[in-house]
């Protein structure tokens, strides 16, 4: 019997995909081979298993933050979608954490896919089902992530993300102890210019939010409502949002903070074991840009860049996507993905030895030089005489179309291999 060889050192061949591995401890181990997305989207889309689906759904949003698949989003994103909506549809009858993968799933293709169309048809798809499912508990922030984000990724204009800020302002006025609401609200506001807010639909949103900051106990509530408040005024146009002249003054969002200020003194031992009142930070940078007028500047570093976070506006956007898309997935988004890189105006740098250099502005052009004939007007019949220039010019002229258009396609091909020259380079990591 003809012996099999072992291998190379440490592990061991088997029939399965994977291989066997040796621990710290000397044990043998196992690992399978990592599935690939469309192994795992096959998986997620076999109806003929009623369980399993978890594992590759996970798969697929762990790839999805910590890489920016714009292939895979471009290629599967209909039928990725198609399928994370019914995983959402089962409601309470399906399993949770399916819906919560799902939903993050959802939002990711948003953030991802570079067509229009495509995302356009994220966003109709999601706001047609998920507000239907606010209703379940277990799964309501990744629905209202879902909704805000398609919203500021997909939607075609600013009336279609007011339709998405009213669902999710109708579900804060009927539970009103939702941070998660409240902060999705307020990341789409941020989203808007001024004379796009619309005159008459969010005139009840100072004196709610006020009323919030008094009565809600909920740290997460009321951090949510300050900063709300903080960006309307910031916004400045302050008719859209309240009635009353006594809502539209700063002062009176400053008392309300200041009297809450007094509760909120927490009792903590130090190393000494002596006691001593620690105030809680929630809704304190409020409370200091309503008694000083400014927002305190500050960035947040992207290895060796820095994002400039001067209002409350940016202030809210990278903390909401960075809340989508976790600390690593928001790094990794802000290096390679244009979307998100839209959004804050950031260009990443690059390393110098990789850069390419591409000119600001390149044109075809073609010159015809002609020598200069005298000839006589008319021939030997009286008909008008056709020079040699006119045709040469006729011949050229013709052709000039064509070697115009070769022109136009090598110049094409040359941007696109530059374009893809800097979509490979390295980001610097330090």
């Amino acid at each position: 019997m003809k012996q099999r060889s072992p291998g190379r050192m440490g592990s061991c061949r088997s029939h399965r995909k994977g291989v066997w591995l040796i621990d710290e401890d000397g044990d043998r181990i196992f690992k399978t081979k990592p599935k690939s997305l469309d192994d795992c989207l096959l998986q997620i889309s076999n109806q003929n298993a009623k369980s399993g689906k978890e594992e590759p759904l996970f798969s697929i949003f762990e790839a999805l933050t910590t890489a920016v698949q714009t292939d895979f989003a471009k290629k599967n994103s209909a039928t990725l979608l198609y399928h994370c909506l019914l995983f959402i549809k089962k409601g309470k009858k399906g399993s949770v954490n399916e819906s919560v993968l799902a939903a993050k799933i959802i939002a990711l293709l948003a953030v991802i896919v570079e067509d229009e169309d495509n995302a356009h048809e994220i966003f109709q798809d999601s706001v047609s089902v998920l507000p239907q499912f606010l209703d379940n508990f277990d799964v309501v922030s990744e629905i209202l992530n879902c909704l805000a984000v398609t919203a500021v990724f997909g939607s075609y204009d600013t009336n279609e993300t007011q339709q998405v800020m009213q669902i999710i302002w109708k579900f804060v006025q009927v539970k009103k102890h939702s941070a998660a609401a409240i902060s999705a609200w307020c990341f789409l506001l941020s989203t808007i210019e001024i004379w796009d807010i619309h005159h008459k639909d969010w005139q009840s949103a100072i004196p709610f939010l006020s009323n919030l900051l008094e009565d809600d106990d909920d740290e997460s509530v009321y951090a949510a409502a300050a900063e709300a408040l903080a960006l309307i005024f910031e916004i400045n146009c302050l008719e859209k949002f309240a009635v009353e002249a006594k809502d539209k003054d700063p002062d009176t969002i400053k008392q309300i903070l200041m009297s809450k200020k007094a509760s909120r003194w927490e009792v903590v031992v130090n190393e000494e074991g002596e006691t001593e009142e620690e105030e809680s930070n929630e809704g304190m940078e409020v409370l200091e840009y309503f008694e000083s007028g400014e927002f305190s500047k500050t960035h947040t570093k992207i290895g060796k860049d820095k994002i400039l976070i001067s209002t409350w506006c940016r202030k809210i956007q990278l903390n909401f996507i960075r809340g989508v898309l976790g600390e690593d997935g928001f790094v990794k988004h802000m290096r390679q993905n244009v979307n998100v890189q839209a959004i804050f105006e950031f260009t990443p740098k690059v390393k110098a030895k990789n850069a390419i250099a591409s000119p600001e502005r390149e044109e075809v052009t073609m010159s015809i030089f002609l020598p200069k004939v005298e000839r006589k007007e008319e021939d030997a019949f009286g008909l008008p005489f056709v020079t040699r220039e006119q045709k040469i010019w006729k011949r050229v002229n013709s052709k000039a179309p064509s070697f115009l258009n070769k022109a136009k396609t090598c110049l094409m091909n040359k941007r696109r291999m530059v374009s893809e020259g800097h979509k490979y380079q390295f980001f610097n990591d330090d």
